[in-house]
C-alpha cells in the first residue's frame, strides 16, 4: 500500500507539482482509501518529501554502483549521465518549480542529500585527477560549483525554455559540465 501511495503520488506530482494535487486524487489513482493514506503519511507534503528522499537514495545507491565498476572513467561518467536523464524522465518543471518555490521544508531535506551527494563526486573527481583521468589544469572546485547550481538553473524559465523537457535540460547541463563544447578531435 505505501509503495501504491508513492507511486500515484509520483505520477501524479510529476505531472501537476505538488500544489495541484489533493490527498483525494493520490488515493483514487492509488485505489486505497484515504484512511490508509493517513495511516502512512501526515500529509501531501510529507509524501512528496519522503518520495524525493527515496529517489535521491536511489540515485546515490546507482551512483556509488556505477564509480564501483571496473570500467573507465568516462563510461563512469557516461553511465551517471544515462542515470540522470533517466531520473529526471517525466520530471515537470512545475513540479520542480513547486518544490522551490512553495515547499522549504522538502528543500530542507533536499539540502542534505545534496550536499552528502557534492562530497562523495569531489572524493571521486579528486580520485580520477589523480589518476590522470581529469586534465589537472581542470579546477574541481568549478566543476563541482556547476554542478552544484544545475538546480537553480533548472528554475530558469528562460533556460527550461529552449529545451523539450526538463530531462532534456538536466542533459544538456551535465554534457556541458563533463565534455564542454569541443570536440575531442580538435
Amino acid at each position: 500500500m505505501h509503495k501504491q501511495l508513492l507511486n500515484a503520488a509520483k505520477e501524479l506530482f510529476w505531472a501537476f507539482g505538488v500544489k495541484k494535487v489533493k490527498v483525494e486524487e493520490i488515493c483514487q489513482k492509488a485505489g486505497v482509501s484515504k484512511m490508509s493514506f493517513y495511516r502512512n503519511f501526515e500529509n501531501k507534503v510529507d509524501i512528496a518529501e519522503k518520495l524525493l528522499i527515496e529517489l535521491l537514495e536511489e540515485g546515490m545507491t546507482r551512483y556509488r554502483r556505477i564509480m564501483g565498476e571496473e570500467i573507465p572513467f568516462d563510461h563512469k561518467i557516461q553511465a551517471i549521465i544515462k542515470e540522470k536523464h533517466k531520473n529526471a524522465e517525466g520530471l515537470s518543471k512545475l513540479f520542480l518549480q513547486d518544490i522551490y518555490t512553495h515547499y522549504p521544508e522538502i528543500m530542507q531535506h533536499i539540502e542534505v542529500y545534496r550536499k552528502q551527494a557534492l562530497h562523495e563526486h569531489m572524493t571521486d573527481l579528486r580520485q580520477a585527477q589523480k589518476e590522470g583521468y581529469i586534465r589537472q589544469d581542470v579546477k574541481l572546485d568549478f566543476v563541482m560549483f556547476m554542478l552544484e547550481h544545475i538546480h537553480v538553473l533548472l528554475q530558469d524559465n528562460a533556460l527550461l525554455d529552449m529545451f523539450e523537457s526538463t530531462q532534456e535540460a538536466t542533459d544538456s547541463l551535465t554534457r556541458f559540465i563533463f565534455y564542454g563544447v569541443m570536440d575531442n578531435h580538435v
